[in-house]
């Protein structure tokens, strides 16, 4: 992808992010408030959860090592470590936002609580901006898409699962779940700028 494109991209995914924060993200959540949650987003959400990440960056790994010495498959041991980068990035990054940037949980609109607060005591509820267990799974799939593309058919529709059930739950906003989209898949795109050769 040029330069060019992936500016365009990006600067897109900002203003979808500020449509979405003054018209779409109240709407969706007042809905999504008035409805029963289903076990089956919580189990999607589970995808992007730390325990769950750690297990798969796990497999990543012995799947990486099976392949490489069993079967004389060589993955380029820069994948695995993008991957990692990718991970820890996106990790650092999003919790640094949800640190400096605190916003109410969609779960307070009912109560009157929207948008972004610098000076809350309410602390936990405080920390909707921006979806880290979305950002988690777009970091552990995002590198396998980048390095075999077919595999973008089944990932990315399960990256967009995961997002939804984070708005399905009522626990993020849609502008939380495009903005960590965006950002993790920027992330993967300077990282892979960087290391494509190795790939």
């Amino acid at each position: 992808m040029n330069r060019s494109l992936s500016l365009k991209l990006y600067l897109g995914i900002v203003f979808l992010c500020f449509i979405c924060y003054f018209w779409i993200d109240p709407l969706v959540a007042h809905q999504v408030g008035e409805r029963t949650h289903s076990s089956i987003w919580e189990k999607i959400s589970l995808l992007g959860s730390f325990e769950v990440s750690y297990q798969i960056l796990v497999s990543y790994l012995v799947l990486f090592f099976i392949l490489r010495y069993f079967f004389a498959f060589t993955l380029p041991p820069a994948l695995v470590l993008m991957i990692l980068y990718s991970y820890l990035t996106t990790v650092v990054s999003i919790q640094f936002l949800k640190t400096t940037l605190p916003r109410y949980r969609p779960v307070l609109l009912q109560k009157g609580f929207y948008g972004f607060d610098l000076h809350s005591s309410l602390a936990g509820s405080m920390d909707s901006f921006p979806s880290l267990h979305t950002g988690i799974f777009v970091a552990l799939c995002i590198p396998l898409v980048f390095k075999f593309n077919r595999l973008g058919y089944i990932l990315i529709p399960l990256i967009l699962l995961v997002g939804l059930s984070r708005i399905f739950l009522n626990v993020h906003y849609v502008s939380d779940v495009v903005f960590s989209i965006g950002l993790s898949t920027g992330i993967n795109t300077i990282l892979y700028h960087f290391m494509k050769k190795d790939l």
